[in-house]
């Protein structure tokens, strides 16, 4: 019996934008030896071993493209330690202040990004935060 092909995912100007915007970031950090630090743990991986951690959930659009928002994780942070949120949150205040921490936890929800924002993300990447 043969197996399926593989159904990839309609690739959306959000998929498009997140893919710029995850590689933007994790080049941005990215040593001179090749490898970027893992955010809350400090490992050092290269960028196809690392993942884009969020502090704020990505499903809020309003944090999803910042850069204060978004740093490179491995996936043990990332994902087995939900984000590693309590030294993310230490981090942050440590680099940004108790500002831009309450700033983050509070935009508002229902945020809408425009097809032309998205793609602006794709073609230039973001800027939000830097």
């Amino acid at each position: 019996m043969s197996r399926s092909p593989a159904v990839r995912k309609e690739e959306t100007p959000l998929i498009r934008a997140d893919r710029k915007f995850s590689s933007d970031v994790r080049d941005y950090h990215t040593g001179e030896d090749g490898l970027i630090g893992c955010y809350t743990c400090g490992g050092r991986l290269p960028k196809n071993k690392m993942q884009l951690g969020h502090f704020i959930p990505r499903a809020n659009l309003q944090t999803r493209f910042d850069w204060r928002n978004c740093k490179p994780q491995c996936k043990k942070c990332n994902i087995l330690k939900a984000g590693n949120l309590e030294v993310f949150s230490e981090r942050l205040r440590a680099e940004y202040g108790e500002d831009v921490v309450s700033l983050l936890r509070t935009h508002e929800e229902g945020f809408k990004l425009t097809r032309k924002k998205l793609e602006e993300i794709c073609l230039t990447g973001s800027k939000i935060g830097l």
